[in-house]
């Protein structure tokens, strides 16, 4: 798989810009949620499979192949869980405005 892997089912994907990053997880039912600490804001693509995403702060989802989620930043866990992919999008740091 393309990129570089940081963890279990989680890739870091390489872009061609420096104001965005793109992760990749692979979700498997049988293994457990993934969890997202990120305190940027995220926007959040399933590509294949049924993807649930829950917040603490947002409440929960389900994302079927070509939906998409905004993540709010927030300093609560996210947790991403089920079966298929998921491509998340943020910036690299947080901009005031």
């Amino acid at each position: 798989p393309p990129g570089e892997q940081i963890g279990p089912a989680r890739w870091r994907c390489d872009v061609p810009v420096d104001d965005f990053a793109l992760e990749r997880i692979e979700l498997d039912a049988n293994a457990g949620a993934i969890d997202s600490n990120s305190e940027l804001p995220q926007i959040a693509l399933c590509v294949s499979g049924e993807v649930g995403i829950q917040s603490l702060s947002e409440g929960s989802v389900q994302l079927r192949p070509g939906q998409a989620a905004f993540v709010t930043g927030t300093r609560f866990k996210t947790e991403f869980q089920g079966s298929g992919q998921v491509f998340l999008a943020t910036v690299r740091s947080r901009v005031e405005i």
